[in-house]
């Protein structure tokens, strides 16, 4: 399921295909795709590859609402039929000097759709022989590699406020020491009397006031890495700081907004 797995498989499938291009993508949004070097500079814009995938999703679905088959091999070229059906769609592949787009499409019972398309294949049949034992491997890869990046998420993050967690900060540590940036904050909160607010109106209330102060961070401090540490406490890491003057902008925003205590240290610097 690595990207880079699955760009190596590309690679091989458009040698074998004789193909200007080789493409995978499904209705999750992932996205893949080898040009041959010789046409590096004629790809797709990001809304011309958007309605070009857009087309094969459609043909796709149409063609599996009546073979009812899980994976389908199409093909479809700029002919007359396609000129009289799909004008827009025909204009668009004699624009690029498309000749061919040989595709499979492997549909599952929730209409997942995924395709391995080839773009002017010199070797259309041997590519489609090859797309129809290999696109459900290929389904699995990106299923396997979609199941890994959640089962890590699930592992790294904090179930109740949806901050990062310890497992999280431990792994971005070996990633800090390696970078070994010098110029970075490191903020820490310790929240004030979180225990008497559980033992006061109970842990549902002590649970929200955590909640509140998570998405206060991740608003404030938006775009940089925000950790639970356990308990009532939590790490925001800032890197690359150029702004001293924000950062403590920023703290201020915190105390007006939050009863809590606040350590700020950063270079060797500290202010409460």
């Amino acid at each position: 399921g690595n990207q880079n797995n699955i760009a190596d498989a590309l690679k091989l499938v458009l040698d074998f295909a004789c193909s200007r291009s080789v493409v995978f993508f499904d209705t999750d949004g992932e996205d893949y795709n080898y040009i041959s070097p010789e046409f590096k500079g004629k790809s797709f814009g990001d809304s011309e590859i958007n309605y070009f995938k857009t087309e094969l999703f459609r043909y796709a679905a149409e063609y599996h609402s009546i073979s009812k088959t899980t994976v389908n091999i199409l093909c479809i070229k700029p002919n007359k039929y396609l000129y009289k059906t799909n004008p827009s769609f025909y204009n668009f592949l004699k624009q690029h000097k498309i000749n061919d787009v040989s595709f499979s499409a492997t549909i599952n019972n929730s209409n997942h759709i995924t395709i391995l398309a080839a773009i002017n294949a010199k070797c259309r049949s041997q590519f489609r022989i090859l797309a129809e034992k290999i696109s459900a491997c290929f389904s699995m890869a990106l299923y396997n590699k979609n199941y890994l990046n959640k089962t890590k998420l699930v592992a790294t993050t904090d179930s109740l406020t949806g901050a990062l967690n310890r497992v999280a900060y431990k792994s971005d540590l070996v990633t800090f020491d390696q970078e070994q940036e010098t110029n970075f904050s490191c903020i820490y909160i310790d929240v004030n009397e979180l225990h008497i607010i559980n033992n006061k109106y109970g842990h549902t209330a002590g649970d929200e006031m955590l909640i509140y102060i998570a998405n206060t961070l991740k608003e404030v401090f938006y775009g940089h890495k925000v950790y639970r540490m356990g308990g009532d406490e939590f790490l925001v890491y800032i890197p690359n700081v150029t702004n001293m003057d924000k950062i403590k902008e920023q703290l201020m925003q915190m105390v007006y907004n939050m009863d809590c205590t606040m350590e700020y240290q950063g270079n060797s610097r500290k202010i409460s």
